[in-house]
């Protein structure tokens, strides 16, 4: 499926997801998500004079053009069963009502599932932990990439369990996912 990203085929609802590129993100995805490379997720928007827009989550919740991100590889997915109208109205109302960035880089996130991952780590020595076994610590007053993909999303993976890139890969690989399109925005 490798390629450019065929912009006609995108379609308001769809998630975004971007590989990563900063330290922070690296450093994450070896210790909790060593099988996937992409970390960074938001909600297509629409297509306004020929210019596709994301809903991303960065000072605030925000309209975003992807075509910042020319030359990256992305990946494009539907979700199985999901409402994708309503997961971009929903996004959309998170723009409106400019919900702020859970702060610190992610810092913050791993702060609160920190006793997950030592508990863990105690009893099945330092390796990654399964994305079954990482707890949903998310905020409501302030989002982060994944955790904005459950609020448009509630059902992406199991309420009790953390939206990480490892489950939302697993989701792939369940069918749950459905990867419309991977490949570099031109």
């Amino acid at each position: 499926m490798a390629g450019n990203i065929d912009y006609a085929r995108l379609k308001p609802g769809y998630i975004f997801a971007r590989q990563y590129f900063e330290i922070w993100d690296q450093a994450a995805a070896k210790i909790a998500n060593p099988r996937t490379r992409y970390v960074h997720y938001s909600i297509l928007a629409d297509c306004i004079d020929g210019r596709w827009f994301s809903v991303e989550q960065k000072d605030v919740t925000t309209l975003f053009p992807i075509d910042v991100y020319a030359g990256q590889t992305v990946r494009i997915y539907s979700v199985r069963n999901g409402d994708a109208v309503a997961a971009r109205q929903k996004a959309i109302e998170l723009t409106v009502k400019r919900v702020p960035y859970e702060r610190f880089g992610g810092w913050a996130y791993l702060w609160r599932v920190l006793p997950a991952l030592c508990g863990y780590w105690l009893t099945h020595g330092f390796k990654p932990v399964p994305w079954t076994r990482l707890p949903n610590v998310d905020l409501t007053e302030r989002l982060n990439c994944l955790s904005f993909l459950r609020v448009c999303y509630p059902d992406i993976v199991p309420a009790s369990t953390a939206v990480s890139p490892a489950a939302l890969e697993q989701m792939y690989k369940n069918g749950k996912l459905i990867l419309e399109q991977e490949g570099m925005l031109q």
